[in-house]
């Protein structure tokens, strides 16, 4: 099986989110990422009390991001946040999490994540991405050189899609997370089985 993120962003969803919500949990994802840029401590946190009880439902890992201090209100052990912000965390805030994970753009970023205890890491863009078109996509080069070096697990992110996930198991990645497609698809469980799918093929 995949480990599939689903990432958020609210601002692209049509419809209400919390039904978008639903449906990627219910789909089998390995877990979600609720991010959503620009909202404030408060806001966060109420949305987080949304959106937890849709993703234990369902079993699925819910990882807040950015808002440490939220989460750390929430007692939830699950963070995912920027290089700078795991930079500036205190020893105590980064023992607060049980998974702790990092937005990664280079081999180094990954090496400083790690040091600094992430237990695991995104490296991105892989591919070439409408979220930030103007990135130089890193490779499969790199993605295996980075999963090769790293001592923890290594998500890949940017651009994939079912006609590239293959690649990214063949370059040992532990797997995938997705932003735009699952938050704008038509048919979200076909998305995660057509991921799922083009995974496992890729042993045969």
């Amino acid at each position: 099986m995949c480990k599939i993120i689903a990432i958020t962003d609210s601002s692209i969803v049509k419809g209400s989110f919390l039904t978008r919500v639903e449906e990627i949990c219910q789909s089998g994802v390995y877990g979600l990422i609720l991010r959503e840029k620009g909202a404030s401590d408060e806001a966060y946190e109420w949305l987080a009390r949304k959106v937890m009880p849709i993703c234990e439902r369902y079993s699925t890992r819910l990882i807040l991001h950015e808002h440490v201090w939220a989460a750390m209100r929430l007692k939830h052990p699950y963070l995912h946040v920027s290089m700078d912000t795991l930079m500036g965390m205190q020893g105590k805030e980064r023992r607060a999490f049980w998974m702790l994970g990092a937005s990664c753009h280079s081999q180094g970023e990954v090496r400083k994540a790690i040091c600094a205890g992430a237990t695991y890491v995104t490296l991105s863009p892989i591919f070439e991405t409408t979220c930030k078109p103007e990135a130089i996509p890193l490779g499969l080069e790199a993605l295996a050189q980075t999963v090769g070096m790293a001592t923890v697990p290594v998500i890949a992110l940017g651009g994939i899609s079912d006609k590239n996930v293959g690649s990214i198991r063949k370059n040992g990645a532990e797997g995938i997370a997705v932003r735009g497609a699952y938050m704008t698809c038509e048919n979200v469980e076909e998305l995660t089985h057509m991921l799922q799918e083009k995974w496992r093929e890729s042993a045969l």
